[in-house]
């Protein structure tokens, strides 16, 4: 008896011959290669489990799900990390999510109008994230670079306009700094830094 459900189990109708993904658009051929080796086998062999902890050790990957579906399909869906910024750090350009998380180099991810977050340190990196979430999508949308560093952190602008700042500026200074940007904009004035430390705010 136990002789027949081996052979049963062993027929090449449970050979995997369909693999289903889902869930992404821009994983790497080194990944859809090694997904494409599940084919041929037998689908009972296939350990779902195991296959999951070894894409999620990808630090590309945020999440994965494979499941099997009798005879000869494999369904997979992957999750993959969202590019959210591009960092500086240490003569090269990396890419990191939205959680913190550097996943990828400049060339996977070129010519996006991601925010330029440069750091001194990796360190530091969480701060620049701090100042994200405390900026106005108004005035995000106009930032081309955050540098951060141990002394003096600075927001620059699109137009090369310079925001000087510290961890005390909260949400409220960003939106009155904006206001006061934009009014000197459309007063025609030069401006080369607004300094958001004080609370007299001081325009150059």
């Amino acid at each position: 008896m136990e002789k027949k459900i081996y052979d049963f189990l062993e027929k090449s109708y449970f050979t995997v011959t369909n693999i289903n993904l889902s869930g992404n658009t821009n994983l790497t051929v080194d990944i859809i290669k090694k997904l494409e080796k599940l084919k041929g086998k037998n689908i009972f062999y296939i350990d779902t489990k195991k296959l999951e902890l070894f894409f999620n050790n990808d630090i590309r990957v945020e999440k994965i799900k494979i499941k099997k579906e009798i005879p000869d399909t494999i369904d997979i869906e992957i999750k993959e990390r969202t590019p959210y910024i591009y960092i500086n750090y240490n003569k090269k350009i990396l890419i990191a999510d939205k959680n913190c998380k550097i996943y990828a180099n400049y060339n996977e991810y070129q010519n996006f109008d991601f925010i330029i977050l440069t750091i001194s340190d990796l360190k530091l990196l969480r701060n620049g994230y701090n100042i994200l979430e405390l900026l106005p999508q108004n005035l995000k949308n106009i930032v081309s670079e955050i540098i951060i560093n141990e002394k003096e952190p600075e927001i620059i602008l699109k137009d090369g306009t310079i925001f000087k700042i510290d961890k005390d500026v909260d949400r409220e200074k960003y939106l009155i700094g904006l206001k006061l940007y934009k009014k000197l904009k459309l007063d025609g004035k030069n401006i080369k830094y607004i300094d958001l430390r004080f609370s007299d705010y001081i325009v150059m």
